[in-house]
């Protein structure tokens, strides 16, 4: 558990102090929320957690202020902004730097870029990691330790919808082992959605502390009762309906080539969305359609050559948008229509 008492932060001149006697509790077992607007006095609130900033109040860690405590990293895991390390380090050398200042064993490290999923990366320099992978980094750095409180600041700011399902994961994964979590956030929507408890800041003073059902209501009230969820396979259906464009162009001026009437084109055009795509979802939603799960390996192992691990992902990508309806029909079309167009090419240049 960890309870923070009176936080009020160093007076300003002429400005209001930017945390000013703030006292709540985020509980072991739980995922707590900080949320305030920027500016609120969120992430001054965390330094003075740590005792990172000057100023008044205290901290407790399982009953313990922090400066009592013979191992911070072993009791507290902390992520404030991007990971620090020179840009030519790599992902690996970064966390058994850490491991060693710590003093855990190094072989936490590969543990750790394993729990992450950032197991085959750790031979990536920092400063060629994407925001997502550098943020993957920061909590295997906060977790060297197995500490039983992780302190986040803003850790989804930026991220895909898949990386925030990701984050979901890990903080509630933490929380179910008895660990506690604090993290802050802007976003009301995602504070209802992810924490169990949710703590306002307005002004660097509490303005209300609340589980997140009764936050959620508030939501509800304001934005409706139905939040609309991201799709986790939008980039899928884009480039299905990209491909879906393209595709039927090009199945018009096949057609429009091998009948040598423009009717047959704009037939052609529209019978790919309107008439092959339903007949195709519907034989693709039958019991005896197979699994695509482990195609890539299955495929790595008939192969003469050795792909590099790169090509699962691309090749994934191709099977995921062949095994969309769409993509499935639009790819029958054109194999049939350049069939038949190489049929009568071959059959005019032997002028049966």
């Amino acid at each position: 558990m960890l309870q923070a008492i009176g936080l009020t932060s160093t007076h300003r001149r002429d400005l209001p102090p930017a945390v000013d006697d703030l006292t709540f509790e985020a509980r072991s077992g739980c995922v707590t929320a900080l949320l305030g607007a920027p500016g609120s006095g969120k992430t001054t609130a965390l330094r003075l957690m740590l005792e990172l900033e000057s100023g008044r109040g205290v901290t407790y860690f399982r009953g313990n202020p922090l400066h009592s405590i013979a191992h911070p990293a072993r009791e507290v895991g902390v992520l404030l902004g991007d990971v620090p390390g020179h840009p030519a380090r790599t992902a690996r050398g970064q966390l058994r730097l850490l491991c060693a200042a710590a003093g855990v064993p190094v072989s936490r490290a590969d543990e750790m870029l394993d729990v992450v999923g950032l197991a085959g990366l750790g031979g990536r320099r920092l400063g060629t990691l994407s925001l997502g992978m550098d943020r993957r980094l920061g909590f295997a750095s906060a977790l060297l330790g197995d500490p039983q409180t992780l302190i986040l600041d803003e850790p989804s700011k930026g991220l895909s919808p898949r990386e925030n399902s990701w984050l979901s994961g890990l903080l509630r994964t933490h929380a179910s082992y008895g660990g506690t979590v604090l993290y802050t956030t802007s976003d009301p929507k995602e504070a209802a959605r992810l924490a169990d408890r949710v703590v306002t800041l307005d002004g660097g003073r509490l303005v209300a502390d609340q589980d997140a059902a009764a936050d959620s209501q508030a939501l509800r009230l304001v934005y409706g009762s139905d939040l609309t969820p991201v799709l986790q396979n939008w980039p899928a259906l884009i480039a299905s309906w990209g491909g879906l464009a393209v595709g039927c162009a090009w199945a018009g001026l096949l057609a429009a080539g091998v009948f040598r009437v423009a009717a047959a084109g704009v037939a052609a055009v529209l019978a790919v969305p309107v008439l092959i795509a339903p007949l195709v979802q519907k034989a693709l939603v039958v019991p005896s359609a197979r699994s695509i799960a482990g195609l890539p390996s299955r495929l790595r192992e008939l192969a003469w050559v050795q792909l590099p691990q790169q090509a699962d992902l691309l090749l994934m990508a191709v099977v995921r948008l062949v095994a969309q309806p769409v993509g499935a029909a639009l790819t029958l079309s054109l194999s049939a229509l350049i069939c038949a167009y190489l049929f009568t090419g071959l059959r005019r240049g032997a002028r049966w």
